[in-house]
C-alpha cells in the first residue's frame, strides 16, 4: 500500500495565521478533488478549527501552531497541534482548552464548535502533557456503499429457511482485495443498516484497512470461489491487542464449524504478528455468542453497560431493544498474560483478583500515592454510537478536572449516552483517581488486558440514560456475578454524586 500523501505547514499561534490555514486547507480538500465550493466550505471550518486551538494559547507565548493533512485513498485526516507549554485546568482555569465547544458563554466557540462537528466524521482533542496539545480532525471522501455496487437481489437478507449447501471443502485465509465486496454484501445481507461499525458497507475501506493492518480479516471460501464466511480482528492505532468480531456466515453453510475455523485462523495470524491478545464484546440480549467464547477459552473482564444504542437489530429476535445494549468483556492470552505492581482501590481487590486468577496470575496490590504532576488524556467520542471513551496515559494533578471536563463536553456537546474510561492499573496515583471521579459517576466496569500504554487498564463506566441490568442475558455464573458486582458499585457512586459536596 502507497503511504497516504502528507503534508505539513508550520505557522505563528496568531490570529493572523488564520487566512494561511483556510488556504492551507482548502488546497488539501481541493487536491482530493472536492468541488470548489466544497474546498471552500473546508477551508472555512478549518480555520474555525484552529481559532478554537488559538483560543487555549497564552497570547503573551502563543509559540506555533502545525497543520498536518494525510490523504489516503478513503480518508482525509487533518491535525492541528499546539507547540507551545503544557496546560493545567486546575491551575488556570481562564486558559481550559475549549474541546469542541465547552464555553458556553463564548457564541463564537459554540458556532465552530458545531461547524466542526458538522462537517468532519470525527473530531477529538488529545492531551500531549508537555508535548502541548492536539485537535485531530478526519472525514472520509466520497464513496459508493455497497448498495450502490449490487442489484437489490443479491442484497436480500438471508433466511434461515435456505437449504443447505451440499458438503464440500472450504478454504479459510486472509481476505483478498477483490473479496471486500464480497465481505460488504454478507455484512448487508446479514444486518442491512443497522450494523455499528459503518465502513464494512464500503469495500474501499475494507480493503484499505487490511492493508494498513487495522482490520485483519479471514473468509471462507466454497470450492466455486464463493465468498460465504467473515471474521475478523480490528487493530485500530495498531496496537498491541485486537478486537474479534464481524463474524458473519451464510445459513446456507452453517453447522459445518466455519466460524471456529476462522477464529482459529485468527489467533495464529494474532501470535504471526506477535500480539498479546483478543478481545471480543458479546451482547448480552442472548447468551450464545457469549457461550461462543467460553467454549473457546476466552475469560470474562468485564461488563459494558450500555455499549451500542438500542437501533441495532439482531436476527432470530424478535423484540427490539427496549434500553442501550450491554456486552461482555472477553480476553483470550496470546501471549502469557503477566502483571507488576497493580494500583486499585482496596474495595475492588477481591473482585480484581477474581478476575486475574482465570489467567493463572496473582495481582501485586500496592500502595497507591497522591495525584501529583502533568497527566495525558485522549477523548474519543463515536457520535453514532453516542458513546465517549476517555483513555488516561499518565495521571496528573490535572488529570480529574481533565476527566470532568471532557465528561461534560461529551455530555452536553456531544450528547453522549455513556462514556467509558480507562485509567492505568501500574500507576501509582490511580486509587486517588478512582476516588474522586466516583464523584462524577464514574463506576466499575472490569479489567481491559493491555488496554493501557502501561500495560492492564482498569475500566470505569459513566451512564448518562436510564437501564435495567435485570434485562442482560448472562451465561455464566461468574458473569451474573460480576453484573451484581458493578450494579452494586453503580448504586455507591451514585449515592456518593447524590451526597452534599463540604
Amino acid at each position: 500500500m502507497a503511504a497516504p500523501n502528507r503534508t505539513e505547514l508550520t505557522i505563528p499561534g496568531q490570529a493572523a495565521s488564520l487566512p494561511l490555514a483556510r488556504a492551507y486547507v482548502q488546497l488539501v480538500f481541493s487536491g482530493a478533488g472536492y468541488s470548489a465550493a466544497e474546498a471552500e466550505q473546508a477551508g472555512d471550518v478549518g480555520a474555525a478549527a484552529l481559532s478554537l486551538v488559538l483560543d487555549r494559547l497564552d497570547p503573551a507565548q502563543p509559540g506555533s501552531i502545525k497543520l498536518t493533512s494525510e490523504l489516503s485513498s478513503t480518508t482525509i485526516r487533518l491535525t492541528i497541534a499546539d507547540l507551545g507549554l503544557p496546560f493545567d485546568p486546575v491551575k488556570n482555569a481562564t486558559l481550559t482548552p475549549p474541546r469542541l465547544g465547552l464555553a458556553e458563554e463564548n457564541p463564537d466557540r459554540r458556532q465552530a464548535s458545531r461547524l466542526i462537528r458538522q462537517f468532519f466524521d470525527e473530531a477529538r482533542w488529545v492531551n500531549l502533557g508537555p508535548r502541548g496539545m492536539e485537535l485531530r480532525l478526519s472525514k472520509r471522501l466520497p464513496a459508493s456503499d455497497i448498495t450502490q455496487r449490487l442489484p437489490a437481489a443479491a442484497l436480500a437478507p438471508w433466511t434461515a429457511e435456505a437449504p443447505l449447501a451440499p458438503p464440500q471443502e472450504y478454504q479459510i485465509r486472509r481476505m483478498r482485495p477483490e473479496e471486500a465486496i464480497g465481505v460488504a454484501q454478507c455484512i448487508f445481507r446479514t444486518y442491512g443498516y443497522t450494523y455499528p461499525n459503518e465502513d464494512l458497507y464500503y469495500p474501499e475501506r475494507i480493503v484499505e484497512q487490511n492493508e494498513s493492518g487495522e482490520l485483519i480479516s479471514a473468509v471462507a471460501v466454497t470450492t466455486s470461489g464463493e465468498l460465504v464466511g467473515h471474521y475478523a480482528l480490528e487493530r485500530p492505532g495498531l496496537g498491541p491487542i485486537a478486537e474479534s468480531g464481524q463474524a458473519v456466515v451464510a445459513p446456507a453453510h452453517r453447522g459445518r464449524n466455519l466460524m471456529e475455523q476462522m477464529r482459529a485462523f485468527l489467533v495464529e495470524e494474532a501470535g504471526r504478528l506477535g500480539l498479546a491478545g483478543i478481545y471480543s464484546q458479546p451482547v448480552t440480549n442472548h447468551t450464545f455468542s457469549q457461550r461462543v467464547n467460553e467454549r473457546f477459552g476466552a475469560k470474562l473482564c468485564g461488563i459494558s453497560l450500555g455499549l451500542g444504542p438500542a437501533s441495532i437489530q439482531f436476527k432470530a429476535i424478535d423484540d427490539a431493544p427496549s434500553q442501550r445494549i450491554s456486552t461482555m468483556l472477553y480476553f483470550t492470552p496470546i501471549q502469557p498474560l503477566g502483571t507488576t505492581d497493580c494500583y486499585a482501590p482496596a474495595r475492588h481487590h477481591a473482585m480484581l483478583r477474581r478476575i486475574y486468577r482465570q489467567f493463572g496470575v496473582e495481582p501485586a496490590f500496592s500502595r497507591g500515592m497522591a495525584l501529583f504532576g502533568f497527566g495525558q488524556v485522549d477523548v474519543d467520542y463515536h457520535r453514532g454510537l453516542r458513546r465517549g471513551v476517555i483513555s488516561v496515559h499518565a495521571i496528573g494533578a490535572d488529570t480529574p478536572a481533565e476527566i470532568r471536563q471532557a465528561q461534560r463536553v461529551l455530555l452536553e456537546t456531544g450528547s453522549a449516552e455513556v462514556i467509558y474510561l480507562e485509567v492505568p492499573l501500574a500507576h501509582p496515583s490511580t486509587p486517588a483517581l478512582v476516588d474522586q471521579v466516583g464523584q462524577a459517576g464514574f463506576f466499575f466496569s472490569g479489567v481491559g488486558p493491555h488496554f493501557a500504554k502501561l500495560g492492564d487498564a482498569l475500566r470505569l463506566q459513566y451512564l448518562a440514560v436510564p437501564l435495567d441490568p435485570a434485562q442482560l442475558e448472562i451465561f455464566s455464573e461468574f458473569g451474573k456475578e460480576l453484573r451484581d458486582y458493578i450494579v452494586e458499585d453503580w448504586r455507591r457512586v451514585r449515592a456518593l454524586a447524590a451526597a452534599p459536596q463540604s
